[in-house]
């Protein structure tokens, strides 16, 4: 539920937003370098996902308590997950307000699909990464 709430309806929200606000058309230089920069991030930002997964999985294995559940785990690295890929469309509507060119944001939307499908929650992840903990 948690993740169509923030990969499907937040996206939708920012795209009704867009249309109801719209800011002064600006162009420039300054305009298309932070297109392309927010572009860039969007891309990669999801591909630090496994490091702060390990991280977040290392520091759980290291944890003294008892009541260690890793289904708790499972969520809090797919709220990450899912928190880097809606900023990606966050960057679209930043991109809207600095531009007002609302085809500029809407380059950050295929981006943000696709992470999102790569990264969609699924019942055979989330058995794979619980069978993975306990092995360990």
């Amino acid at each position: 539920m948690i993740a169509f709430a923030m990969l499907v309806i937040m996206p939708l929200v920012l795209l009704v937003l867009m249309f109801v606000v719209s800011p002064p058309k600006q162009s420039g230089g300054e305009i298309e370098i932070a297109l392309l920069i927010l572009l860039i991030v969007g891309m990669i930002q999801p591909l630090l996902i496994p490091l702060i997964s390990r991280i977040q999985i290392q520091n759980w294995q290291n944890e003294n308590s008892e009541n260690k559940n890793p289904a708790i785990l499972f969520f809090m690295i797919s709220l990450i997950k899912f928190s880097f890929i809606e900023a990606i469309y966050i960057y679209g509507l930043v991109v809207y307000l600095l531009s007002g060119d609302m085809l500029k944001a809407l380059y950050f939307y295929p981006v943000g699909i696709g992470w999102s499908v790569v990264h969609w929650p699924m019942r055979v992840r989330f058995d794979n990464f619980i069978n993975r903990l306990s092995k360990k």
